[in-house]
């Protein structure tokens, strides 16, 4: 719009300029013309500016309508949760720490049909590793079957159940660790050292890098969950 009102000034100027060149002598005529041409360099000057500028604005808002996923961990909050429990009839009690991932739509617009899976675990496992790619389980997703994938608004943020262990005041020889995988459910495996890969995808190809994080068990039977930049 503004362009065009410019255009419009600047052909108007051009014209007038024309018509008052005819009744004017050779050296009014001279100066009136570098008059007209310093005014159309300065219109074209300042369309010139306000097309860059509004490129720049359509460029950023386009941006900002993106949609885009992002992975994230931190200690605590609702990434980190321990539950006390105690097994009645059996005398046994102690701690469930479990372990999630965030993430988060960053963009400016929905993402629709947004899933987390675990896409590799190394070492090799049974059965995960025979199942791989896998769906992961959302927080407080209390259906049965477990829902598939979940849509998220721009800037908000979901938690992914990743694992977790019962840490029991007496230690035993065989212990595990427990993966929220969907379809298998809960799913043991023998508590090690474990890297994990995960990515984040949506039905309107919007996607996040791979993000790998690590697992392990500690001499005193504490789960740690880390990603696998950070110094263990």
């Amino acid at each position: 719009m503004i362009l065009n009102i410019l255009s419009l000034l600047l052909g108007l100027s051009i014209l007038g300029a024309l018509l008052w060149f005819s009744s004017l002598d050779r050296k009014s005529l001279i100066i009136g013309f570098a008059v007209s041409w310093g005014i159309s360099v300065l219109l074209l000057h300042a369309a010139f500016v306000l097309f860059r500028d509004e490129r720049r604005r359509a460029v950023k808002l386009a941006k900002q309508l993106q949609s885009s996923l992002l992975i994230f961990f931190s200690q605590g909050g609702s990434c980190q949760e321990t539950q006390g429990y105690v097994r009645l009839g059996e005398g046994r009690k102690g701690v469930r720490r479990l372990f999630r991932v965030g993430i988060r739509n960053g963009g400016g617009a929905i993402v629709q049909g947004v899933q987390v899976k675990l896409v590799d675990i190394a070492p090799k496992v049974y059965p995960i590793s025979q199942q791989l790619p896998i769906l992961l389980h959302r927080m407080h997703d209390n259906n049965q079957p477990w829902e598939t994938e979940f849509d998220l608004r721009p800037g908000a943020e979901e938690y992914i159940d990743v694992v977790h262990k019962e840490e029991e005041e007496t230690r035993y020889p065989h212990e595990f660790i427990v993966f929220w995988l969907n379809p298998l459910g809960l799913t043991n495996v023998d508590a090690g050292h474990y890297t994990l890969t995960l990515v984040a995808q949506a039905r309107n190809s919007v996607s996040c890098p791979p993000q790998k994080f690590v697992i392990q068990v500690d001499e005193q039977g504490h789960l740690h969950f880390d990603p696998a930049t950070s110094d263990l």
